[in-house]
């Protein structure tokens, strides 16, 4: 019935929200039974409040992972509508997976006394799982509700990915800026060293989630050459804003490791191994990555495109390095895994030759006529004689 349901009148909004809890209500149904008597059964405690707070995050804990599922299938959809019937059984997994592993980052944050520190706001476990889980049932919705736009053909732009993952940075940040074994500067390195590696994370997810066709990056190269930022931007695919927030805090990076090389290295161990690692590196490794991703997408007619491309990034970065490490080649390790201490020669270098000759092949595929070049100069002047 979902084709039918695109070319009705309804609104993003409200058929989002009859997605949210209208074809769901049957499980919601069954679940209340389960919240009424865990409720019933929480006033028989002497902390009751407790229970109640447990409660209401493991609710919106629950909309969040809906949400979030029914987005990615909403993007799934866009990627491989010519393919038939989808299997979307993973989604549904990672559904469930996602409030188990937020439960547990949050469950494990808290010191010996049973609180916890989210920059200066002393709170106990239960308090910040129910306030991030609240922050992060509002992502999930609005996730959601931007994927119906878009599905519905609606113009969405970047933008609120963009928030998103910055304010994920800054919500991760505030679990570390308590930690009394670094001072301010380490501690700031440290934070946007996590929130680089967030960025990381959040470009690889949204760059084998989301569609990518030869027609839509045409479009934006025309449109990026005509200087129309405006058109640009508002088909601009959210890994490319997830990217240039990788750009920004590597430049960033680099320039505290220059300017405050001597107060990194007295930190602890652990933080010399963090400054020891080249950012540049890891930004060169996911260009190259995003490469492969794209070369892959638009060379082949499968269904499963982005699943080759995960096989090809396996035989970099498991494989290879297994095989040098077996040869004993570890000298050029780096020039397929990211290794700290590794000099700029031997790990930046070889990195961006390749992926030099990646876009090369990349833009080889996009933009073939540009390899005929004389061959379409003769046939323009034939066509003007």
């Amino acid at each position: 019935t979902w084709d039918s349901q695109r070319m009705t009148a309804i609104d993003p909004w409200n058929l989002a929200w009859g997605k949210l809890f209208g074809s769901t209500l049957f499980a919601w149904y069954g679940g209340l039974f389960c919240l009424l008597v865990f409720t019933v059964s929480s006033f028989f405690s002497p902390k009751s409040y407790r229970f109640l707070e447990l409660l209401l995050s493991i609710l919106f804990a629950g909309v969040f992972a809906q949400a979030t599922t029914l987005a990615f299938i909403l993007t799934e959809f866009a990627k491989n509508r010519d393919f038939g019937k989808l299997n979307l059984s993973s989604y549904s997994v990672a559904g469930i997976i996602f409030p188990l592993l937020f439960f547990a980052l949050v469950a494990g944050a808290y010191d010996a006394r049973g609180t916890m520190q989210w920059y200066s706001i002393t709170l106990r476990p239960m308090e910040m799982m129910l306030y991030s889980s609240v922050y992060f049932c509002l992502w999930g919705v609005i996730g959601f509700y931007r994927a119906m736009r878009k599905e519905l053909q609606f113009d969405t732009g970047p933008w609120v990915w963009t928030l998103f993952v910055f304010g994920l940075m800054l919500y991760t940040a505030g679990f570390i800026s308590n930690n009394d074994e670094l001072d301010r500067s380490q501690w700031l390195f440290f934070a946007l060293y996590i929130s680089f590696f967030i960025g990381m994370i959040s470009f690889y997810l949204m760059a084998f989630s989301e569609p990518k066709s030869i027609v839509d990056i045409r479009w934006l190269t025309d449109k990026a050459a005509q200087r129309k930022w405006g058109d640009f931007f508002v088909k601009l695919p959210t890994w490319f804003m997830s990217l240039l927030l990788v750009v920004l805090l590597c430049s960033v990076l680099l320039f505290m490791k220059a300017s405050m090389h001597a107060a990194l290295v007295d930190g602890p161990e652990w933080l010399i191994n963090f400054v020891q690692f080249s950012p540049l590196a890891f930004l060169l490794f996911c260009l190259r990555d995003l490469g492969v991703i794209l070369y892959v997408n638009l060379t082949s007619a499968k269904k499963n495109r982005d699943i080759v491309a995960i096989f090809y990034l396996i035989i970099l970065y498991a494989l290879v390095p297994t095989i040098l490490m077996v040869t004993d080649t570890e000298s050029i390790l780096p020039w397929f895994f990211p290794v700290n201490s590794a000099g700029f020669l031997n790990s930046v270098l070889p990195v961006a030759a390749q992926t030099g000759f990646v876009f090369f092949l990349l833009y080889s595929e996009i933009y073939p006529a540009e390899k005929f070049s004389g061959s379409t100069n003769i046939l323009g002047d034939h066509s003007q004689s």
